[in-house]
């Protein structure tokens, strides 16, 4: 079974402090990056300085067995060095077999990794010690020597445990991903991270070339009790950070319940991924650090990762597979999820930075203050900006008792902890205000709503200026049964959360949601602009949104997004019966109008270059209030690069969102990007090879398949202005940033 992240976090350290007490007792201090951490990915023979001997495998009746008996060199062990995390590494020979110790000073070979498998590697001038994490006791080489002078030709045990590593070449390496890009011009598979983040290294002081994924979910593995396989690293690799999904989601895939509504699906993992990851599979996480990587290699400069939860739809997949629950998660109570998710990926961090040499080595950086991300981001860095998007947000869903000091403190926490942006309100109404109305096919939100709340959606004709949620009016419906339609669940799952009457919707009018924003949500917009922090606007009601940008305005706060296009539409005017020319919601003009950042959920090529065009618009809007819609499309090609507004995009990857969907159409591989870096086909030869025409986005390392084919059609369709404003976005969000930091000093 899968070990969680938070529980090898936890058990992590607790040998960390067992491991550094044994060396108060008498092993070296812990060494620097320089002298450790540059062992990483390394090839070596381990050598004992006494007696010249090398570290080898023997093998014994029903064991293999490592002892310090080979004289030669190249007959020794090379072993391959694998950071399991700073200063702790996994040896494997080159057959596979991991220096293993199971009792103290007997050097065994396994198959699996293990703690039995971990070494913590100290340095002492050039020599180095090697503390296994399961048994706390020192490789060590044992022989005897005679004592000088003595007639009898008496010997003494000597017990050596400092050796020298000597490099080689030939070593089995450990199995990893291939991130299928590198340097143009530079010999085949050639992928070197450090080399490779040097071709995104820029000036702090020169506008940002780049975008940003103003929407993620990198922590998503997390939330919903741990229903959502796929981490984003694991200490052993990813053999076992992308393993077989059969623990969470059933030998079948069946108890996919959130994520997949009960589909059968192959559970397989890397490399096969016969099923999953795939465009439109909800239910598993893909933000492996590998594709991490390349991604941030096709221009992407930061992320706003948003840590997500849900209380009810986690109780719910709790009740359906208890048995792939995944305790250490945080449970369900989402402050205690956020918190856990924002710990796993500053541990991803040092994962990624082991993995290259030490602290600060690798090209993840979270960041807390716009300034910071500049400086990671011209260090080649990808900068992460850590969000809150939780239907009970700070634990104050609507029936929880919080008080204005309730919000401080929790507030004070998750600021505490890196958060800057922040939804309000998400899924359901909470302490806060009222949720944006969902129509008749999102069933399952409208259960969770009954739910969280106690009831159903209250609702009123919408204003006149909403139209439409995703292309659907926002009519009335009425359920078929007093339970609104879910996947099929295990008897008793429903009736032990409701077993009343479902909602009627009057069919022949609008309807939205009539919850604004409550007396306590004022309060938390408010402490929130005091702190700089950034509002999404996404998910709320019309009533709330109007509300939060009265008191931005008012406060002149820029630090206001729609980040995934989540707000609702708008419409002409009240006489208006033509949807087809809908234009967005006059909220969001006043979000672009106060210096805001808007990005859509992400698309097609084809769907985005029209979703950002008509965004683009209305940034346009802003600066030239006098010109219409079609001045302003004939403007825009005349445009220098650097006047071109910043549209990002919104993933929403793990987030409960479907990809880009195939379209049959490629970049065509290999392809270069404006970087200087080429890119292939991602997957492994024995494995499935994921192609942008047959996979769509199928996981997070596609979005340079994806940024490179918007590049290609906005050229072809004549709008290369487009993908300019893709590569202005993350230039855009941070400046929204800046001001809005500036604002609350």
């Amino acid at each position: 079974m899968r070990l969680s992240r938070p529980f090898m976090s936890y058990f992590t350290r607790l040998m960390s402090v067992a491991s550094l007490t044994l060396g108060a007792m008498g092993a070296s201090s812990l060494a620097s990056a320089d002298e450790v951490g540059g062992l990483a990915q390394g090839c070596f023979a381990i050598q004992s300085p006494d007696t010249g001997l090398y570290l080898a495998k023997r093998s014994l009746p029903f064991q293999e067995r490592y002892y310090f008996y080979e004289e030669s060199e190249e007959d020794a062990a090379h072993f391959f060095f694998k950071p399991a995390e700073q200063d702790v590494f996994l040896l494997t020979d080159k057959d596979g077999r991991y220096l293993s110790s199971n009792v103290p000073f007997a050097q065994i070979a396994t198959d699996e990794p293990g703690l039995h498998s971990e070494w913590r590697i100290y340095d002492t001038e050039g020599f180095y010690s090697l503390r296994n994490r399961f048994t706390f006791a020192k490789l060590r080489h044992t022989y005897r020597q005679g004592v000088e002078g003595n007639p009898l030709r008496q010997t003494t045990v000597i017990y050596e445990s400092h050796f020298r590593l000597i490099p080689q070449t030939d070593c089995r390496p450990y199995p990893e991903m291939s991130l299928a890009a590198q340097p143009v011009g530079e010999p085949e598979n050639a992928e070197n991270s450090t080399r490779l983040m040097q071709l995104m290294t820029g000036d702090v002081n020169e506008p940002v070339r780049g975008y940003i994924d103003a929407h993620s979910h990198m922590g998503s593995n997390l939330h919903l009790a741990g229903a959502i396989p796929g981490d984003p690293f694991h200490p052993y690799g990813v053999e076992h950070a992308l393993d077989a999904c059969a623990d969470e989601h059933g030998p079948n895939g069946r108890l996919d319940i959130i994520g997949g509504g009960g589909k059968v699906h192959d559970t397989t993992g890397w490399p096969a991924f016969n099923d999953w990851p795939a465009h439109d599979s909800l239910g598993h996480s893909a933000y492996y650090y590998k594709w991490l990587e390349r991604a941030h290699l096709s221009g992407l400069r930061m992320m706003v990762v948003y840590m997500v939860e849900n209380r009810v739809l986690c109780q719910i997949q709790k009740t359906v597979n208890p048995a792939g629950w995944d305790d250490a998660s945080g449970r369900c109570d989402s402050m205690s999820s956020v918190l856990n998710q924002i710990d796993a990926i500053d541990n991803l961090i040092a994962y990624v930075d082991a993995q290259n040499g030490g602290p600060g080595q690798g090209f993840l950086a979270a960041v807390t203050t716009p300034a910071e991300a500049r400086e990671a981001i011209a260090a080649g860095k990808l900068a992460l900006l850590y969000g809150v998007e939780v239907s009970e947000v700070l634990n104050c869903g609507e029936q929880d008792n919080c008080t204005q000091s309730t919000i401080d403190e929790r507030l004070a926490t998750l600021h505490d902890a890196g958060v800057r942006v922040m939804y309000p309100v998400h899924k359901f109404d909470n302490h806060f205000g009222g949720a944006n109305t969902r129509n008749s096919a999102d069933e399952l939100v409208h259960l969770g709503q009954r739910v969280s709340t106690g009831h159903y959606v209250e609702t009123e004709n919408c204003d006149d200026h909403t139209a439409e949620y995703g292309g659907e009016p926002v009519h009335g419906f009425v359920y078929d049964s007093g339970i609104p339609a879910v996947p099929e669940l295990p008897d008793g799952v429903i009736g032990d959360i409701i077993n009343d009457a479902g909602p009627v919707y009057p069919e022949d009018e609008e309807q939205c949601n009539r919850k604004g924003l409550t007396a306590d949500g004022e309060y938390l917009v408010n402490r929130m602009i005091d702190r700089g922090m950034i509002i999404d606007l996404d998910h709320m009601s019309a009533r709330a949104a109007v509300s939060i940008m009265d008191i931005a305005e008012a406060r002149n706060h820029s630090g206001v997004v729609s980040t995934h296009h989540w707000m609702m539409r708008g419409k002409d005017g009240p006489e208006d019966t033509d949807r087809s020319d809908d234009p967005l919601h006059e909220t969001f003009q006043r979000l672009v109008r106060a210096g805001g950042f808007i990005s859509p959920l992400n698309k097609d090529s084809d769907t985005m270059i029209a979703i950002m065009e008509e965004y683009l618009i209305t940034h346009l809007q802003a600066d030239y209030p006098g010109l219409t819609p079609a001045q302003l499309l004939a403007l825009l090609p005349t445009l220098q690069v650097s006047d071109i507004p910043g549209v990002g995009l919104g993933a929403d990857m793990s987030g409960l969102a479907r990809q880009a969907a195939p379209k049959g159409k490629n970049p065509g591989y290999p392809f270069v990007n404006e970087f200087g870096i080429q890119f292939d086909q991602q997957g492994e030869a024995d494995g499935r090879r994921f192609d942008l025409a047959v996979d769509g986005v199928a996981h997070y390392g596609m979005l340079a398949d994806h940024v490179a084919q918007i590049r290609q059609d906005t050229q072809q369709q004549g709008k290369p202005y487009v993908y300019e404003s893709l590569m202005n976005s993350a230039e855009q969000y941070l400046q929204m940033w800046e001001a809005a930091e500036q604002n609350a000093l």
